[in-house]
């Protein structure tokens, strides 16, 4: 396991443990904890496409003359 993977598997079971702590069974405690990282992980995807997007859009108005380099 790399180290980025142990300290992210220790963040979902702290959030784990937390939510059973608040009265959630594990299942459910598991189901957040999972959907939470995946949020977080869609939210940057999301982020890096609008970035490419938007260099993508620059590309087009330089290469159609709309923009000088």
């Amino acid at each position: 396991m790399f180290s980025g993977e142990q300290s992210a598997s220790a963040e979902s079971d702290e959030i784990v443990t937390t939510l059973q702590h608040m009265g959630f069974s594990l299942e459910e405690a598991a189901r957040l904890a999972f959907k939470r990282t995946h949020f977080e992980e869609e939210i940057e995807y999301q982020e890096r496409l609008a970035v490419q997007r938007r260099f993508q859009f620059a590309q087009w108005l330089v290469h159609t003359g709309r923009l000088k380099r």
